[in-house]
């Protein structure tokens, strides 16, 4: 049990049932077992955002903007014509080159890095930021692990100081209505929740009425970003919502191959000697 200041790799190497982990469980065994998507676009440019405002000294290790080759002058057809397309052999054998080069760095382009600098330099002019940014004890991209219903678990918090905790969302819309829906839908209060409990275990005494949400908005001008502060209510359900999921999670360990489904409070798995078993959750 602990809490470290680590890389992110580092972080995911580390032991311990992450919140987003144990989300999956809520769904299904299935979901559990599942292979995780691809990162998609959006992923990326939230990545992005996230580390020009919480590590900015990482950026530089993890993106990279490719060069416009297909404007080069070099560019040219196989009969030796000018060209602008990005399909000639000219730009694929430069930005395979160029891959080469930057191997493990996310390619981003230029009008997507302003939108994310632009989106960043907005979230850290709020005055919420700003006075977290102020505090003493303020730390970002925080990982910490320890036990939670006999679980090992591990949480890494965008950013924390000895009172309060918060995550940074990007979002399409951060109005309230929105935020609402997507705060339900995508399992906010699970994982702020998950990170208190964790925090707490380590120490750290943050209070239930303490967890916020920073929520940047993408792709609308001009960039208009909302702190959220999170009701208490909706942080003590999010207990009811962990506690099954780490109990489902200990069932899963129990009876490790799990091809089961979620039949509301009845699931079923099959265990290591294809036999079908009944458990009530």
């Amino acid at each position: 049990m602990g809490i470290y200041n680590i890389p992110d790799q580092e972080y995911r190497d580390m032991s311990g049932l992450s919140q987003s982990m144990a989300k999956r469980l809520l769904v299904s065994g299935k979901a559990f077992l599942a292979p995780r998507p691809q990162q998609s676009e959006a992923f990326k440019i939230g990545s992005l955002i996230d580390q020009m405002v919480l590590t900015p000294e990482t950026v530089g290790d993890n993106f990279v903007i490719p060069p416009d080759y297909a404007n080069c002058t070099g560019n040219v057809t196989a009969t030796g014509a000018r060209s602008t397309s990005k399909n000639t052999a000219y730009v694929k054998e430069r930005m395979s080159e160029f891959a080469r080069e930057h191997a493990g760095k996310q390619f981003i382009s230029k009008e997507e890095w302003s939108t994310c600098a632009a989106i960043a330099e907005s979230v850290k002019a709020k005055g919420f930021y700003q006075k977290f940014m102020d505090d003493p004890t303020g730390r970002t991209q925080v990982a910490f692990d320890g036990l939670l219903n006999g679980v090992r678990c591990k949480g890494l918090a965008d950013g924390l100081t000895s009172s309060l905790l918060f995550d940074l969302k990007t979002t399409r819309d951060a109005t309230i209505k929105a935020f609402r829906s997507s705060f339900f839908k995508f399992g906010y209060g699970f994982q702020l929740r998950y990170y208190l409990d964790l925090l707490n275990q380590n120490g750290m005494d943050i209070p239930l009425d303490q967890c916020y949400i920073i929520a940047a908005p993408k792709g609308v001008e001009p960039v208009d970003v909302t702190v959220y502060r999170i009701p208490v209510e909706w942080m003590e359900k999010a207990k009811d919502d962990i506690d099954v999921a780490l109990e489902r999670y200990k069932r899963y360990r129990q009876h490790a191959f799990n091809v089961g489904f979620d039949e509301g409070a009845d699931w079923v798995w099959l265990n290591q000697d294809q036999m079908e078993v009944q458990l009530n959750v």
